[in-house]
């Protein structure tokens, strides 16, 4: 359904599914679209910020996370919404699915592990994967799954608290952690081996970029709530915050990489260390 999501008080998300029928009456196509619109205020009114669409074959979107490589191994999560490790090589010969070194999960064909909207990662043996929604059922929360890389066999499962927690951004691995930022405002840290939470931290908005984690212990997370957060990954309190001027929904920055954007259109460099009154 079309909605209008406010970001504050100077920006706002329009979302606004289409379908698009073409061909004859007889046999008709649909072709559904998802259009985000984002909107900021300016001093003379309103103004588009950003326009976002994507398409899909069938009125449903089953997300676009694109895919990741790890050693000689392609991990998605496809169409059929389930996370799926590919060979390329036998990809490349039309082998019959699974070949060698390849699996689907859930196995089961009448199962589905829900949509994604970013790759799996693999780390030490293990494949996790961000579900948008968890089965792809509408009220269900999103979830992390976390897989054996080698035959696909669930390790572990961490469902959201809310039917409101989906989950847009990518699970970051660091050390023993996975964190993870959701639409019910909060920020995971979990642990990688079992899936018990370290700890959860609020936002004032939702969370769709990725975290990013520096070498001294700190977690930087972009939320929609124009600010950026700066948190202890020990024990997930707050270190200090930075208001941009609009929503952030990229990733957040690192020494070396690109400065996060905003919704603001501006750009900023941040002392990474806090100035105690």
């Amino acid at each position: 359904k079309s909605r209008l999501i406010e970001l504050g008080a100077d920006a706002a998300v329009f979302h606004l599914p289409l379908v698009l029928v073409i061909g004859t009456a007889a046999e008709p196509s649909r072709l559904a679209f998802l259009v985000e619109v984002v909107c900021r205020r300016t001093a003379v009114g309103w103004r588009i910020a950003a326009l976002l669409t994507t398409t899909a074959c069938t009125p449903t979107i089953h997300g676009w996370g694109g895919a990741s490589v790890t050693g000689s191994t392609v991990y998605t999560v496809g169409a059929n919404q389930k996370v799926l490790a590919l060979n390329p090589t036998a990809r490349q010969r039309g082998d019959a699915f699974p070949g060698e070194g390849e699996w689907q999960y859930p196995t089961e064909a009448d199962r589905k592990v829900g949509t994604s909207f970013t790759a799996p990662v693999a780390v030490n043996g293990t494949v996790y994967a961000s579900i948008y929604q968890l089965g792809g059922n509408t009220g269900s929360p999103g979830a992390v799954v976390a897989l054996d890389q080698g035959n696909g066999a669930q390790k572990w499962r961490f469902d959201l608290p809310s039917t409101a927690a989906h989950l847009i951004g990518p699970p970051v691995v660091v050390g023993n952690a996975v964190y993870i930022g959701a639409a019910d405002y909060y920020v995971y840290s979990l642990n990688a081996n079992t899936g018990a939470t370290n700890w959860q931290f609020r936002t004032g908005n939702k969370v769709w970029a990725g975290i990013t984690v520096d070498d001294s212990g700190t977690a930087y997370i972009a939320s929609l709530d124009h600010k950026l957060y700066a948190v202890d990954t020990a024990n997930g309190t707050e270190k200090w915050r930075f208001e941009t001027g609009g929503a952030i929904a990229t990733a957040p920055p690192t020494c070396s990489g690109p400065r996060p954007r905003s919704v603001s259109r501006k750009k900023y460099a941040v002392n990474a260390t806090p100035v105690l009154p």
